[in-house]
C-alpha cells in the first residue's frame, strides 16, 4: 500500500518545484517495528512516548494504517531520546 503526497518548494532559480513523496506504509511499519524491537522497547512504551494507543501503533507497524511524515518524525525522536537516556550522552542520527 503506497500513498503519495506533494510539497512545493522554491528553488535557487526562483522557480516553484513540486516534490512527490511516496510512502510504502507496510515497509515503513516493518522497519519501525524492527527498530523498536532492536531498541528493546515495547509497543506500549513507544505508543505512550508518541501519545497514541498501542492498537493504533500496532496497526501502523502492520501496514493497516497510513504513516505520515510527522508520525515517523515522532518515533525517530522517541528512539533518539531513548538512546540518549540509555547511553548518558547525546545521540547523533546518521540518517
Amino acid at each position: 500500500m503506497s500513498n503519495e503526497g506533494t510539497e512545493q518548494a522554491i528553488g535557487h532559480d526562483g522557480l516553484v518545484y513540486k516534490r512527490i513523496t511516496v510512502i510504502d506504509h507496510a515497509a515503513t511499519g516493518e522497519l519501525m517495528r524492527s527498530l523498536r524491537k532492536d531498541a528493546g522497547l515495547s509497543l506500549r512504551k513507544v505508543a505512550g512516548m508518541i501519545e497514541v494507543s498501542a492498537p493504533y501503533l500496532s496497526d501502523l507497524e502492520l501496514g493497516r494504517r497510513n504513516w505520515t511524515r510527522d508520525r515517523v518524525r515522532e518515533i525517530r525522536e522517541a528512539f533518539r531520546k531513548t538512546k540518549e537516556h540509555s547511553s548518558g550522552r547525546p545521540y547523533r542520527d546518521t540518517t
